[in-house]
């Protein structure tokens, strides 16, 4: 009978430093993916290129539109 539950806990405890082991490596796992996640997001954002020079605003002509020259 003692020796049975000797195995018993022995079992016990090293299905509980599985779980830990598991747990650690899932919390491990999950903030990689979190981590990756925010990367690739950051990659796929619009980025601004430091040699190009700013896009420059068109804006309209006041007056309304009037036709120069032939429009035949």
């Amino acid at each position: 009978m003692r020796a049975e539950n000797n195995t018993l806990r022995d079992r016990l405890a090293r299905q509980s430093a599985t779980i830990e082991e598991l747990t650690s490596f899932k919390a491990l796992a999950l903030s990689r993916i979190a981590a990756q996640q925010e990367e690739i997001i950051r990659l796929r954002s619009p980025q601004p290129n430091p040699d190009t020079p700013p896009v420059a605003r068109l804006t309209t002509v006041p007056g309304g539109s009037h036709t120069i020259g032939s429009c035949s």
